[in-house]
């Protein structure tokens, strides 16, 4: 595969309402493949920007190549989006990532996918984020920010401090920015930017590759894969020095390595169920490990004809997750009955699972932290 560099892979989210305004940034991943987060394209559409439902059937985004403009402007697409991961409704942690297809016509000249690194493999060495900085209107052609690469914090993202001699800090304009790093083999992608504060801010947070990969196998590939760049191995003869960055501190990666089901479980999340019948509901459900090594779970449902709870406990048995307990109607008339349910999962990571229930359902887990 043949990788651009920044110039080529950068793109800008725009807003439905107003062409000429970014929503925010996304980076091409594949030959018609961009990534951003979702909440840069709630931005682009008009909605709330924590907003989880998926976009309607049809919905078109539009991007541009900002970099690879010139004075009659800069070469367009539209897109469709084909992987949403919707962003946490409070706090750092979730999904976060919307997956975008190119229709109709290709990449532009020049434009083409980012090589794809590990955050490890660079940790705290100088990066860049490119968008467009609000407390500096006059730059409307967009502006790079210098920053450096940390280690993990809670959630599964990464944290960006500010150079302190920058001239300008990450701030919401720069959502879906390429965390940008350069090595022996030029321009390289370590992460995605995903939360900046305002312009006072030292710091900003970016989902790693590893786990965008995971989100959306299908556009970027299996998250092993990017465990180091996408390039040939090098012999001992043309092997280049390794660029002197500061040895990576140790730490667990959910995605380097495809995790197991146990790994993944535990936390709180939105799950989406669709019976056979055509009938449709959520369950908000935690699982847990108390601190005596039990197992609990409790839920509850949305969109049922009563309001409805569950509890109990529950566990792992290889693809599987049973959960007994019991359910719970809480009106018009209190009741309870026992609630046993067995998950069979095709696929899981860290931020989504997909299976069916033993009553038939289908289901999608969607982590909220």
């Amino acid at each position: 595969m043949q990788y651009a560099d920044r110039d080529g892979f950068i793109v800008r989210i725009l807003r439905l309402s107003s062409p000429d305004r970014a929503a925010g940034i996304g980076f091409v991943v594949g030959d018609q493949q961009v990534v951003t987060c979702a909440h840069v394209i709630n931005t682009a559409l008009g909605r709330d920007k924590t907003a989880q439902e998926d976009p309607e059937a049809g919905t078109r985004i539009q991007i541009d190549f900002p970099i690879l403009g010139d004075a009659e402007g800069a070469p367009a697409r539209s897109c469709r989006v084909a992987r949403w991961l919707p962003p946490p409704k409070a706090g750092v942690s979730g999904g976060d990532v919307a997956g975008l297809v190119i229709v109709g016509e290709g990449l532009p000249q020049r434009a083409g996918p980012a090589r794809l690194i590990s955050d490890d493999q660079v940790r705290g060495a100088e990066v860049q984020v490119f968008g467009y900085p609000a407390d500096h209107p006059d730059r409307r052609s967009g502006a790079w920010v210098t920053q450096r690469l940390r280690s993990a914090v809670g959630g599964g993202i990464v944290q960006l401090d500010t150079d302190s001699d920058s001239a300008m800090r990450a701030q919401p304009g720069y959502s879906g920015s390429p965390v940008v790093a350069v090595d022996k083999d030029g321009d390289a992608v370590a992460g995605m930017l995903a939360i900046a504060g305002d312009v006072d801010s030292q710091d900003a947070y970016a989902i790693p590759v590893t786990q965008i990969a995971a989100a959306w196998p299908t556009g970027l590939g299996k998250p092993e894969e990017i465990a180091h760049p996408f390039t040939e191995p090098a012999t001992a003869a043309t092997a280049a020095p390794a660029p002197e960055y500061p040895a990576p501190q140790p730490m667990p990666q959910v995605g380097l390595v495809q995790p197991t089901l146990p790994q993944v479980i535990a936390g709180n999340w939105m799950i989406d169920i669709q019976m056979p019948q055509g009938m449709a509901g959520r369950l908000m459900l935690a699982l847990a490990t108390t601190p005596y090594g039990q197992l609990q779970f409790q839920g509850t449902f949305a969109g049922t004809p009563v309001p409805m709870a569950v509890q109990g406990f529950w566990r792992v048995l290889g693809n599987q997750v049973q959960l007994s307990g019991v359910r719970t109607v809480t009106a018009p008339f209190p009741q309870q009955s026992p609630y046993n349910v067995i998950i069979t999962f095709a696929s899981w990571s860290y931020w989504e699972l997909i299976g069916s229930a033993s009553d038939g359902a289908s289901v999608i887990w969607r982590r909220q932290s």
